[in-house]
């Protein structure tokens, strides 16, 4: 059935599309149109992956189909943006975008992980090991608190004094001449 649609959109001219960019996959993917949006993005709790790309790379617009899924089958577990670099140009230098498309995923401000080309394989394991290191990062408490999460600084009272470090000054290391003397 599939085929005699294709057959006849392509000698209509015209070409069945709804396969390679579902509304939801679409959906999945925010634009972000300032530095400060992206900034603002950054904070989230689950991973953010920023896209970074232009309207006119090639491999941008190949790996596009790739990340959208990617972003629909994984929205539960990261937030996906794009950041056009010609609409935020301060952007390439601000997170070292050396070639487009680069993805940069993020954890709470900290970056986790970066991915620059069109494979989609690669990108899905660039998604993979990205999950894998914010695991890693939020089981050994390697991750920064957000400020509502951080305990109290101890009072004065809590706080058991130490003994004083040793201030010695340390010997000089011994030289050797080049000579041997």
């Amino acid at each position: 059935m599939k085929a005699r649609i294709r057959k006849k959109a392509k000698m209509s001219g015209t070409r069945d599309n709804s396969s390679d960019n579902p509304p939801a996959r679409a959906e999945a993917v925010q634009k972000l149109k300032t530095l400060q949006d992206v900034y603002t993005k950054l904070s989230d709790d689950k991973i953010v992956v920023m896209n970074f790309l232009s309207s006119f790379c090639y491999a941008c617009q190949k790996v596009r189909p790739k990340y959208l899924k990617m972003a629909a089958e994984n929205s539960e577990h990261a937030s996906f943006y794009q950041v056009e670099i010609g609409d935020v140009a301060e952007s390439i230098q601000q997170f070292d975008i050396l070639q487009i498309p680069t993805f940069v995923a993020f954890f709470r401000k900290e970056e986790i992980g970066r991915y620059a080309g069109k494979d989609g394989d690669n990108l899905n394991r660039f998604l993979k090991l990205s999950m894998e290191e914010r695991k890693r990062r939020t089981e050994t408490g390697e991750v920064q608190k957000k400020p509502e999460e951080t305990e109290a600084a101890p009072k004065a009272e809590d706080v058991t004094p130490t003994a004083p470090e040793d201030t010695t000054p340390a010997q000089p290391a011994a030289t050797v001449s080049p000579t041997g003397s």
